[in-house]
């Protein structure tokens, strides 16, 4: 397969490239859920990282900025502006570890978009991810993002950025490793006999956004065949657990002022933040939200909070089937819940509910809000999903 150049890329080509990432992992986000039992078996990972990155599906480039084959026309500069309002939207609708986790990369690799600057994007993306992880683990998706940042160095240490090739055939059997090995990192990963469902989300939309670049994203591999013997909870698979909180919080601190680590460390679990200048968003797992209230009511003013109790996959028993058994794949998404669609084992291929303020998978949309935004007289639509979404869908 033909190599491709980190220059030649327009932002055009790129912003459709980051969509299909997304797109990706909305056709495969059921997969993720049933794979999800770190750090807790509560198979939300598709549904929070579905949410978290649905700011890709919304970005809009500034036109002209670059010439066809992705170098600065004349009198022009790169506008780095949309992607620092897509920085800005992904920490905003980043939800559950997954999603934060991914935020925070994002906030890195979108500080250097363009493919000529992709070594520098994948470390800052890793070190971005890394900071903002109380208690890094191995067998996440940090492992993928390390995997990542290493192949770029390795690709730029020997020649001028200019001149670097990398192959994204090459990068794609990179992070399909890291994830394949992320079973063998984490007990609970090996004891469900799964991949990391988060690990392998970022690898579904690395792979999909690379290759879109050479316009190859039809190339992408076989995820059932590639991963088969990883993507099924072992039988009998249990995680006992005490009551519990997944709580999203935002605080108001002040100009300059940094939130102690030593604090932020004991709020809870699974503890994912991200600070700006006079924010702090914090994603952390409790069993006391009134006392975690208190305990960071002492950072600032809690601007935004919003709990779910963290509920675990009961035990099923494994479904029977026979060489007749017939899959349903249908786009009647508003007309079936997830979870009636889940027990009846039909998948639902989703269309999008298009706003002014943004757009979303139509199985996640809020019907009361849809309603409110049109009583306001708001514009409201409906957007087919891409060939390519749907053609994922059906592999």
């Amino acid at each position: 397969m033909p190599p491709g150049l980190f220059e030649y890329t327009n932002i055009q080509k790129m912003t459709k490239a980051f969509a299909i990432g997304y797109e990706r992992i909305v056709a495969w986000g059921d997969l993720l859920d049933q794979v999800n039992v770190f750090p807790v078996h509560d198979s939300d990972t598709g549904k929070n990282l579905k949410i978290s990155l649905a700011p890709f599906k919304q970005i809009k480039p500034t036109h002209g900025a670059c010439n066809g084959a992705g170098k600065p026309s004349p009198g022009n500069s790169f506008d780095q502006g949309p992607f620092d309002k897509l920085i800005d939207n992904l920490s905003r609708s980043a939800v559950g570890n997954s999603g934060n986790i991914a935020a925070a990369f994002f906030s890195g690799f979108l500080a250097h978009p363009l493919p000529i600057s992709f070594p520098n994007a994948a470390r800052q993306g890793l070190n971005m991810a890394m900071n903002a992880v109380a208690d890094p683990r191995p067998g996440t998706m940090l492992d993928l993002f390390e995997s990542q940042a290493r192949f770029f160095d390795d690709k730029a240490s020997d020649a001028r950025l200019q001149e670097a090739f990398f192959d994204t055939d090459e990068l794609t059997e990179v992070l399909r490793q890291s994830v394949a090995q992320s079973i063998t990192r984490l007990p609970a990963l090996q004891k469900a006999g799964v991949v990391d469902a988060g690990a392998l989300g970022m690898f579904l939309f690395l792979e999909g956004f690379f290759k879109a670049l050479e316009e190859r994203q039809d190339q992408c591999i076989r995820v059932m065949e590639s991963f088969k013997d990883q993507l099924c909870v072992s039988a009998g698979y249990t995680e006992p657990a005490e009551p519990a909180f997944c709580v999203d919080l935002q605080i108001r601190m002040d100009q300059g002022a940094r939130a102690p680590d030593a604090l932020i460390k004991t709020l809870g679990d699974s503890i994912v933040m991200a600070q700006t200048d006079q924010s702090l968003k914090i994603h952390v797992h409790t069993r006391d939200r009134e006392a975690l209230k208190r305990r960071v009511s002492e950072l600032g003013e809690i601007t935004a909070w919003d709990d779910e109790p963290i509920t675990t996959r009961p035990e099923k028993p494994p479904a029977r089937t026979t060489p007749h058994t017939v899959g349903i794949i249908t786009d009647a998404a508003g007309s079936i819940t997830l979870e009636r669609a889940a027990a009846l084992g039909i998948t639902l291929m989703d269309s999008f509910i298009v706003t002014d303020g943004g757009g979303c998978p139509e199985t996640l949309a809020d019907p009361a809000q849809i309603y409110a935004d049109m009583a306001r007289g708001k514009r409201v639509m409906t957007a087919q999903a891409s060939v390519f979404q749907r053609r994922e869908t059906f592999r």
